[in-house]
């Protein structure tokens, strides 16, 4: 057998008995680790209710999962899934709706430390860390066309000095040729009064 089977195999021994104790612990129900599913049957006592994220990991048998799950599995037994008896599944099956069966938005307080509170609490943060995300959208747009609007501003801006460095470059040049026109038309004004004058 190849040493990536054996290693499979170790972790979905594990990882049976792992679920085996959960449930004994949990539920005070004796399941043989060969006996634990994902998929329980309607005979079976207990039934698995996980976080959505979390809920692919119940759409199939045990024995067809990879090693990333099974360490998956183990590493949320009690955090991230939980195991419930059948009349408990029925009320809420796999957090659909949780905010709906609990009829509240508020997060669980220090006293409410059933997996039901947890879930519950992912949810309304997952809530909250949309409305925020959408939030930084706006104002990242916001930001965006504020800064075009700058930029614009400050394009027509730099325009308005570059024409105005060129009209008084302009300005500058013209003022020589005109006081030298004046002194020329200065000049020829004071040679035609010193003409003398006949009657």
């Amino acid at each position: 057998m190849r040493a990536s089977n054996l290693e499979r195999q170790k972790w979905r021994s594990r990882c049976r008995e792992d679920l085996s104790r959960y449930i004994q612990t949990q539920l005070g129900i004796t399941v043989e680790p060969a006996q634990v599913r994902l998929l329980p049957r309607l005979d079976d006592p207990y039934r698995w209710r996980a976080v959505p994220e979390k809920q692919h990991l119940f759409s199939k048998n045990l024995s067809d999962h990879s090693i990333g799950a099974y360490k998956s599995l183990c590493d949320g037994i009690g955090k991230t899934f939980e195991a419930v008896r059948p009349d408990e599944w029925s009320t809420m099956r796999n957090g659909d709706d949780i905010e709906a069966v609990l009829g509240t938005s508020m997060l669980p307080t220090e006293a409410d430390i059933g997996f039901t509170g947890k879930i519950s609490s992912l949810c309304i943060e997952q809530q909250k860390r949309l409305d925020l995300e959408n939030t930084v959208n706006c104002l990242q747009l916001e930001i965006a066309q504020t800064q075009a609007y700058l930029e614009e501003s400050l394009k027509a801006a730099e325009g308005y000095v570059t024409v105005r460095h060129r009209h008084l470059d302009a300005l500058h040049r013209v003022l020589p040729i005109l006081e030298e026109l004046r002194q020329d038309i200065s000049d020829t004004s004071l040679q035609y009064q010193s003409l003398p004058t006949s009657c």
